[in-house]
């Protein structure tokens, strides 16, 4: 009964946190104050919850849940999953497991914010595989927050020769 408010309580601390970690960036990219989190005040931003069955005793271990691929919005965050699985590609290549401690997000950065600052912080390529052990056999959750600007923004890059795009126009782009 609940739910409701429980989820909209922790989509506000999401948002919340997120327009601290992109104040941070720009103060970290000496962006004009407010350049990334006016563009988010009110954006299209949503929480999701992903559920992952467990694996039967025949699922081999590593394969694929979520394949690679790279958020489309400015930054994602993550609060730790119920069981492993989830990794990042390193600029090499490598796959890294991501070993999160309790009560600490995974911030990573999209498609828009790679436009943005002109590649300066790339898309983190990422997917879940399967875990091993015991963990394959319960249910992974996980709850990413996505946090998008508003569609009608201006992707203007920072640097680079990047041509400015809507923040809507890059969404449709990447979709489709």
């Amino acid at each position: 009964p609940d739910f409701e408010r429980h989820l909209s309580g922790l989509f506000v601390a999401f948002e919340r946190h997120a327009m601290v970690v992109l104040a941070a960036i720009e103060q970290h990219l000496g962006c004009p104050r407010g350049r990334l989190t006016e563009i988010a005040t009110e954006g299209n931003s949503v929480v999701r919850i992903i559920h992952y069955p467990p694996l039967p005793a025949e699922a081999p271990e590593g394969a694929l849940r979520a394949s690679e691929h790279e958020d489309i919005n400015l930054i994602t965050l993550l609060p730790v999953a119920t069981t492993p699985g989830l990794q990042l590609q390193s600029h090499d290549g490598t796959w890294l497991s991501v070993r999160t401690p309790p009560g600490v997000l995974v911030c990573d950065t999209g498609d828009m914010m790679a436009h943005l600052t002109g590649g300066q912080l790339p898309a983190t390529t990422h997917r879940v595989v399967n875990p091993s052990g015991n963990a394959a056999r319960k249910p992974r959750y996980s709850m990413p927050f996505f946090c998008h600007p508003r569609p009608e923004c201006l992707l203007t890059p920072l640097r680079g020769d990047a041509e400015p795009i809507t923040a809507g126009a890059l969404l449709r782009r990447r979709l489709e």
